[in-house]
């Protein structure tokens, strides 16, 4: 990434972040740090599991998913998908 980009990137991440829940924002922050892989992957399917009974999360995947989530499509285009996905 160009030095004069960095941050605009950085203004952007911290805009797309501060749109989640709160919810989801705590449950994802448990995921992190791991200090070795397994202990990384066992606390990122605890999150996955307890983010499925939040509703924000929910409404998000489910919105996901109308919008062609998991299709070669989507995954082409995740960055405008979620954007319009966040913004319903």
């Amino acid at each position: 990434m160009p030095a004069g980009a960095i941050n605009a990137f950085v203004d952007n991440l911290a805009k797309n972040i501060v749109a989640l829940a709160d919810d989801i924002i705590a449950e994802g922050k448990k995921a992190f740090p791991a200090d070795e892989y397994s202990e990384g992957l066992q606390a990122e399917n605890a999150v996955w599991a307890e983010l499925l009974v939040l509703r924000a999360a929910t409404r998000l995947m489910l919105g996901g998913l109308e919008l062609g989530a998991q299709t070669p499509d989507f995954e082409r285009n995740i960055r405008r998908v979620l954007r319009e996905l966040v913004s319903r």
